[in-house]
């Protein structure tokens, strides 16, 4: 099934990978996809090292993916339509610029870790539905996944469509997932394929309804806490327990 409606706007990394192999196994085709790719060779967040040792396949749940392989290698493979530009900044005028010759009224956003959608891009008419690791609004910002884990041994992932406000959109979906596998795995095995399950349940739905349903979130104040990068030594506490 070609999603006429839908775009995704992705950096090629593990949750990116994901994301679009899980989408293509369950045949909901994205009708154009814009790659972000890197000016350079350097490995940014949310690429998966050369170093890391990566298994065929991950499974979780109902979903899996393959962290080997390139989303341009699954594009080709599925005749996807795509083009790329040499920025891995959705900020940047060349991505901006190719965002504005879509059609698609709403793009999934896939891109490197610690990269905020600034408002130029927010003002585009389009909708940028994000898949985040954490149940907003308690979880908001960065590594969410591992704070929950320590407050509550849960993990939690939240789709909703991006503001210039951080992790405050009006929400489609919470899920809470089982923790499943070798914590080791959470960066780049396990928080790809609970955002690609969650991913795959509220495409799902628009598929049947032709619609988003989304939500305001509630109890959102100045007060309200964000989550920044977890220190290592949390980390690997979080990672320890039970």
């Amino acid at each position: 099934m070609i999603l006429d409606d839908i775009g995704m706007l992705l950096a090629d990394t593990a949750r990116s990978r994901a994301y679009l192999q899980v989408l293509v196994a369950h045949n909901y085709l994205p009708s154009c996809v814009i790659v972000m790719e890197n000016k350079d060779s350097d490995v940014k967040p949310g690429q998966v090292p050369p170093h890391i040792q990566c298994e065929e396949r991950y499974v979780f749940q109902k979903s899996e993916f393959s962290p080997n392989i390139p989303i341009r290698e699954t594009l080709e493979r599925t005749h996807i339509s795509y083009f790329s530009v040499k920025s891995t900044d959705p900020n940047e005028e060349i991505v901006i610029e190719a965002l504005k010759k879509t059609s698609q009224p709403v793009f999934i956003y896939g891109g490197v870790g610690g990269i905020i959608l600034k408002k130029p891009v927010l003002s585009l008419n389009k909708n940028f539905l994000h898949i985040h690791p954490g149940a907003v609004p308690a979880y908001r910002g960065s590594t969410p996944i591992y704070y929950s884990l320590l407050k509550e041994g849960k993990i939690f992932a939240s789709a909703f469509f991006l503001k210039p406000e951080i992790d405050t959109g009006p929400v489609l979906k919470i899920k809470e997932f089982p923790l499943e596998g070798n914590r080791t795995d959470i960066d780049f095995f396990i928080d790809p394929l609970i955002r690609a399950s969650l991913l795959l349940d509220v495409i799902k739905e628009y598929s049947e309804t032709n619609n988003f349903y989304a939500s305001e979130q509630e109890n959102l104040s100045s007060e309200s806490e964000n989550y920044y990068i977890i220190h290592p030594i949390l980390k690997h506490v979080a990672i320890l327990g039970k």
